[in-house]
């Protein structure tokens, strides 16, 4: 019986010894604190964790008591706690602790009674600190959260996975119409949109929980009264655990950008008008001369559109030296932010437009100029106009000159015709009077051969004066150049230049025209003589003849009008004419030849007056150096060609005894024909 007793206590001392350390490691191992205090509120006992809590040590902490560690109690206070815990048997509340340091501890207590060992309490104490001061930093973000949402302008909201409200600021009362009241009813965001908008808002929300994006959807929202206003909204998911719960985000009333966007584009719109209609062309480039906006008449004249011109450049249309002055004029500006009007041309492939352009500065709120409006208005035709007044100005000066000159050398010829007749005639008459073994004769001769020659120039100056084309007949210009190819005068000419070679291409079949023989003829062998002279070295004289139909005038040396014409063209390969001497090479006695050598400086003013006595037309091309074309235009005739009288017997001019009244008003001449 000892034997058992004895091994029954052994058995209970194991069991108490391992209660015991069971016990030790569990207050050893626990993260909360551990106190063990009799009714007097001396700690009994006490774990690591509540030591490194209050920085007390164990031993330290042993010696003290509760009220020793109250931050905020009182000792009144401890006591009816550990009072009500006995009553109670168990207890959870919180307090304040001060550590060894002096700080403050935050304290989470479960405690309970024990009333075996002469009564106990035994407390687990949490260490609350920072779960304190998480929770008062999460409601002050949440205050600052909710004041800030009841400042912005905007509707601010939140709601749960359902889409229910479950926060809304006070602009979304104001906004909606809503009471607090209808919130708290359960108001779905949904019935705050439209019903034509409702399903794609759906949608969205939808996409937004399964985190698909952020978004940002313009809606049509309604009212509680029922009218509707344009809204963005822009929402999140909210997340926790990683989960979607609801939704937050604001609406932004956008009526009055709305509004403005419409007005804006009402302006555009008058603006777009007012360029578009504009008669000028009009674009803007910044200070790089990037072009920011055409309108569709100046992208027209380049045959393209507006986007065309979009972030090109001057040097992206220009050939460099134009896109070099316009970027220079454009640099002005930005420098001086003065306006600038100038004449520009604009070189195109097939033409070269004039354009009179005025540069405007555009500047933004601090006075900066940002870019360069140009208004070009188009002076291609104004500049035409102006160079045909020109051409029709010097044609009509070159013109009276023409006309001035022909009276003064038809009065000059008409004397010198009456002078010379009384020389020739009287030498004449001398020379038939005269002895062929003579000694005069030969000085008769020469006075009949100077008198000739004389005769020949004041026949130039006739034809000059207009006084000396007559008997004009219908004849083929092919044939006259043929006869004239063949006479003495075209021998003596070849004769003269051996080196030139003349190649003739004549037109077959011509039509005809109504000329004089002689003074065209003599207005060829002028051409010729003048094409050859020019090529003192050699060279090649086309001559050419065609028959053209001109529907449209042709603007040249003349204006030649439009009509159906043969047209004679003398060219060469020779030295050329200048710009200022081709202005003047009709005008009578001027001349680059040695004058009374090599000419007498009318050829030219013959052709022109013969030209102009058939009513035609005269053009002259040439540059220095490269030959020149001498082009003549006569007017076609339907008429056949004049067939000539056979002639007439000199049997049937003789008198039968009548007399000869003879009237001049020259007594030589008179008493010549006499």
């Amino acid at each position: 019986f000892l034997f058992r007793k004895t091994k029954e206590l052994l058995q209970a001392e194991v069991k108490l010894r391992q209660g015991e350390e069971w016990h030790r490691n569990i207050l050893k191992t626990t993260m909360d604190g551990f106190l063990a205090v009799d009714m007097q509120g001396n700690l009994l006992e006490v774990n690591d964790a509540y030591s490194r809590m209050s920085g007390y040590s164990e031993h330290e902490l042993l010696t003290m008591r509760i009220p020793d560690l109250e931050a905020a109690e009182t000792l009144k206070d401890t006591t009816a706690h550990i009072q009500k815990v006995v009553t109670e048997g168990e207890g959870r509340f919180e307090s304040l602790h001060r550590r060894k340091d002096g700080s403050i501890l935050n304290i989470e207590s479960s405690v309970q009674y024990r009333p075996s060992d002469g009564g106990q309490i035994v407390a687990f104490l949490r260490d609350t600190t920072e779960r304190k001061r998480v929770e008062a930093a999460l409601r002050e973000s949440e205050k600052r959260f909710r004041e800030l949402a009841e400042l912005l302008p905007e509707v601010v909201f939140e709601t749960d996975i359902q889409g229910t409200v479950t926060f809304a600021n006070k602009n979304a009362f104001d906004r909606f119409g809503y009471t607090p009241e209808d919130f708290a009813g359960g108001l779905n965001l949904l019935d705050t949109v439209t019903p034509h908008d409702r399903g794609r808002a759906s949608e969205s929300t939808q996409r937004i929980m399964n985190r698909e994006n952020i978004g940002s959807n313009e809606y049509t929202m309604q009212r509680k009264d029922g009218t509707i206003f344009p809204a963005m909204i822009h929402s999140t998911a909210i997340i926790q655990d990683g989960k979607p719960v609801g939704l937050r985000g604001f609406a932004i009333d956008i009526t009055e950008r709305k509004q403005a966007e419409e007005a804006l584009r009402e302006s555009e719109l008058k603006y777009r008008s007012l360029i578009e209609s504009s008669s000028d062309a009009i674009f803007c480039v910044d200070e790089n001369g990037q072009y920011k906006f055409t309108n569709h008449l100046f992208a027209s004249t380049f045959g393209k559109t507006p986007d065309y011109f979009i972030g090109k450049t001057f040097w992206d249309v220009y050939p460099k030296e134009h896109a070099d002055y316009r970027y220079e004029a454009t640099r002005r500006l930005f420098q001086t932010g003065e306006s600038e009007s100038l004449e520009v041309e604009v070189p195109l492939p097939n033409e070269t437009l004039y354009f009179y352009a005025t540069t405007n500065p555009i500047k933004d709120e601090t006075g900066k100029v940002v870019l360069n409006l140009t208004h070009a208005t188009n002076i291609t035709k104004l500049k035409q106009i102006e160079k045909e007044k020109r051409s029709l100005e010097e044609r009509l000066q070159r013109a009276e000159k023409m006309e001035s000159l022909g009276l003064l050398a038809g009065g000059v010829a008409h004397d010198l015709n009456n002078v010379l007749g009384i020389v020739v005639g009287y030498a004449e008459l001398i020379l038939e009077s005269a002895d062929a073994a003579s000694s005069i004769k030969p000085h008769l001769v020469n006075i009949m051969n100077g008198g000739q020659r004389a005769a020949a120039i004041v026949d130039d100056l006739l034809t000059l004066a207009r006084r000396g084309v007559s008997g004009k007949e219908v004849l083929n210009l092919n044939e006259i150049i043929a006869d004239c190819q063949q006479s003495p005068e075209f021998e003596k000419l070849y004769s003269y230049h051996p080196a030139v070679k003349i190649k003739t291409d004549l037109e077959p079949d011509q039509p005809n025209i109504t000329c004089s023989s002689v003074h065209l003829g003599k207005s060829f062998y002028n051409l010729v003589s003048n094409a050859c002279e020019a090529m003192p070295k050699g060279g090649m004289v086309t001559i050419k003849t065609t028959s053209q139909y001109l529907e449209q005038p042709l603007q040249g040396y003349d204006e030649i009008r439009s009509g159906d014409y043969v047209v004679l063209s003398v060219s060469d390969t020779g030295q050329g004419i200048s710009a200022n001497d081709l202005k003047r090479i009709f005008e009578p006695f001027y001349t680059k030849k040695v004058m009374g050598r090599s000419g007498t400086g009318l050829g030219l003013a013959v052709v022109w007056g013969t030209v102009k006595d058939h009513h035609g037309y005269i053009n002259v091309q040439s540059e220095k150096g490269k030959g020149s074309t001498f082009t003549l235009y006569f007017p076609v005739t339907r008429e056949d060609i004049t067939v000539n009288d056979v002639p007439v017997a000199i049997s049937e001019y003789m008198g039968k005894g009548e007399s000869i009244l003879v009237v001049d008003d020259v007594k030589e001449q008179r008493d010549l024909a006499a």
